[in-house]
């Protein structure tokens, strides 16, 4: 995979964060993420094949560091890669107009409801919760009207079980 699209992902580009700052092994690189071990995984195999980290084994772990070459691309990249988008839209119009002309924003129109929702959000599936000036909106991305300059921000749902409810039909 060519080093440009390897780093153009966040969850590659944190890994190379927090390896910049110490070395560490995969499992601590995932539940500093909040990804799964084998999630993890793939994005330092991706990364190790493009020449940024270096795998040595430690025991029965691999310690994961970051390469000097990378550490250089890091700090040039760093503000770059990590800006916020802009974009320009009408006064009144639809978000969901709007972000279709967002790359990497991918929605899909639930079925029940014909509304709008997003589902991947720079290549990352997922069910996105989005905030418009740091508010919830209480309806679909098709039904809020961009009125004002604003800052749109994307939270993905992680699926964590703190509560189990078993449901007796008598």
């Amino acid at each position: 995979m060519d080093a440009f699209k390897v780093i153009a992902n966040r969850k590659r580009r944190e890994m190379l964060r927090i390896l910049a700052k110490k070395e560490t092994h995969i499992a601590a690189l995932a539940r500093h993420l909040g990804i799964s071990s084998p999630v993890a995984l793939r994005h330092v195999r991706l990364l190790e094949d493009a020449g940024f980290i270096q795998r040595e084994r430690s025991g029965t772990a691999d310690r994961l560091r970051i390469t000097d070459s990378a550490m250089e691309v890091l700090l040039k990249l760093e503000g770059l890669l990590d800006k916020p988008s802009e974009i320009t839209a009408a006064r009144g119009e639809p978000l969901s107009s709007v972000l279709k002309r967002v790359p990497g924003i991918r929605m899909r129109r639930w079925r029940d409801t014909g509304d709008f929702f997003v589902v991947s959000v720079d290549g990352e599936p997922g069910s996105y919760l989005f905030l418009v000036n740091g508010k919830l909106p209480e309806t679909s991305v098709d039904k809020v009207t961009i009125t004002e300059d604003s800052v749109l921000e994307f939270q993905k749902l992680v699926p964590l079980l703190g509560r189990r409810l078993e449901i007796k039909v008598e």
